[in-house]
């Protein structure tokens, strides 16, 4: 199992429990922190979701931003979840 499938099952192993993801961004690799959620539809204003069938994304809801956002898996430092912190 690669970086990016143990992230994946990681994040939505979750099940809608919060979780904390350190990760390079891709756009400018800066280092970005996020505390989120997946599984949140209380925002969601229809349509449909562009990134679902990228395999180095993945959805979650930013609680802080109260926005959905995009992780980058490949980018991934670390996991916080679950009371267990993974590290990439």
């Amino acid at each position: 199992m690669d970086k990016r499938e143990m992230a994946r099952k990681i994040i939505e192993a979750q099940r809608g429990k919060f979780f904390t993801a350190i990760f390079r961004s891709k756009q400018d690799g800066t280092v970005r922190l996020m505390n989120g959620r997946t599984g949140v539809r209380k925002y969601s204003k229809g349509g449909i979701n562009v990134i679902r069938d990228k395999a180095d994304l993945v959805s979650v809801f930013n609680v802080q931003k109260m926005g959905y956002r995009s992780v980058y898996l490949d980018g991934l430092v670390s996991i916080r979840a679950g009371g267990k912190v993974y590290d990439f």
